[in-house]
C-alpha cells in the first residue's frame, strides 16, 4: 500500500513520506524473513535455500526493473503501481509459513553456552553490508545519469543494463555461490565478491557505449550475486537462536543505512569530479575490501597451519 500511494500523491512531500512507509515495510520484511530462514532450516539447507533466495531477488528484480522502466517511458507514476503484486503474496503468506517451533530457554542457554557470538568480527559484516550497499546505490541513482552522458536517454535502457546485472546475478547465486563458498572459504568469497564487483564498477566509469555498460553490469551483478547470500547466511552462522532476529534487522539496518547515505556522499563527489569519478571511487573501495579480505584469509590460514605443525 506504501509502495503504490505514490500513485495519488501530488506532492514530493507526499511521495517521500511514502517511500519512507515503504522504507520500514521492506525493512520489516526483510527482517522477518531472514530470522525465519534461520529458524525453519539446518545450516546445510540454508546455504541451498540462501542461494535460491539471492536468485529469485535477482530475477525479481530483472523483471520489475523491465516492466518498470517500461511504465516509466508511458507516464511517470507507472512503476509505482508495480508495488501492487505484493497484495498477491499475502494468501500464501498466512497457508503456508508457520509459526517455527521454539525449543524452549533450557536449550537456548545451552546453545548460548555453547556457541560464542563474536561481536568484532559481525562489526566486520555489518560493515562491509554497509560500503557494499553504499557502492551499490549508486547505479540506480546515478547510472541513468551516466547512459545520458554517452547517448542513452531513454528509461527502458537503464532499466535493461540494471536488470542484465540482476541477471547474472541469479545465475551466479544458483550456480556459484554453492561451490565458490566451499572452494574459497568465508573469507575468499567476500575478497572474490568483492574483486568482481570492483571489476564490474571500473568498467563502468570507463564504458563509452551502452554495450559496454551491459557487459560491466553483467560482471557486476556476478559479484553481486555470490555476495549477498553469503552476507547473511554468514549473519545467521554467527547467531545463537534467540538473537536471530536481532542479528537479522542489524544486518537489514546496515544495508538501508548504506542505501541512505550513498546519495549524500556520491553526489558531493558527482559535482566536484563528475559521474565517472563516482564509480572508479566506489571501484576503488571494492578492491580495498577485497583485499582486506584475502589478507585476512592469508592470516586465517597460516594461523590455522601453525596450530597443525604444532
Amino acid at each position: 500500500m506504501a509502495g503504490t500511494s505514490a500513485l495519488l500523491q501530488n506532492s514530493l512531500e507526499g511521495i517521500l513520506v511514502s517511500r519512507m512507509l515503504l522504507g520500514v515495510a521492506v525493512a520489516g520484511t526483510m527482517t522477518s524473513v531472514t530470522a525465519l530462514v534461520g529458524d525453519y532450516f539446518t545450516p546445510k539447507q540454508r546455504q541451498v535455500y540462501m542461494s535460491q533466495q539471492g536468485a529469485f531477488i535477482s530475477l525479481g528484480g530483472v523483471i520489475f526493473l523491465l516492466t518498470g522502466g517500461l511504465l516509466a517511458d508511458l507516464h511517470w507514476r507507472g512503476p509505482f503501481a508495480i508495488y501492487a503484486v505484493a497484495l498477491l503474496l499475502i494468501p500464501a503468506v498466512l497457508l503456508y509459513l508457520p509459526e517455527p517451533l521454539r525449543n524452549g530457554a533450557i536449550k537456548n542457554l545451552k546453545t548460548s553456552v555453547t556457541k560464542k557470538f563474536h561481536l568484532l568480527g559481525f562489526s566486520a559484516l555489518l560493515g562491509a553490508a554497509m560500503l557494499n550497499s553504499l557502492a551499490f546505490f549508486l547505479i540506480p541513482t546515478q547510472l541513468p545519469f551516466l547512459l545520458r552522458e554517452i547517448g542513452v536517454n531513454s528509461p527502458s535502457h537503464a532499466g535493461i543494463a540494471i536488470a542484465a546485472g540482476n541477471l547474472m546475478g541469479a545465475l551466479a547465486s544458483l550456480t556459484l555461490f554453492p561451490h565458490a563458498r566451499k572452494k574459497f572459504g568465508k573469507f575468499g568469497i567476500f575478497a572474490f565478491s568483492f574483486a568482481t564487483m570492483a571489476t564490474g564498477m571500473g568498467l563502468i566509469s570507463i564504458a563509452e557505449s551502452y554495450t559496454e555498460i551491459i557487459l560491466a553490469m553483467a560482471i557486476y551483478g556476478g559479484g553481486m550475486g555470490t555476495l549477498i547470500p553469503h552476507i547473511f547466511s554468514t549473519g545467521l552462522e554467527s547467531a545463537v537462536e534467540h538473537m536471530r532476529g536481532r542479528i537479522s534487522g542489524a544486518l537489514t539496518a546496515s544495508v538501508f543505512i548504506g542505501q541512505f547515505i550513498s546519495p549524500f556522499l556520491s553526489q558531493p563527489w558527482i559535482n566536484r569530479f563528475g559521474l565517472a569519478s563516482a564509480f572508479s571511487t566506489a571501484a576503488i573501495g571494492l578492491l580495498l575490501l577485497a583485499t582486506i579480505a584475502l589478507i585476512t584469509r592469508w592470516l586465517k590460514t597460516k594461523t590455522s597451519t601453525e596450530i597443525i605443525l604444532r
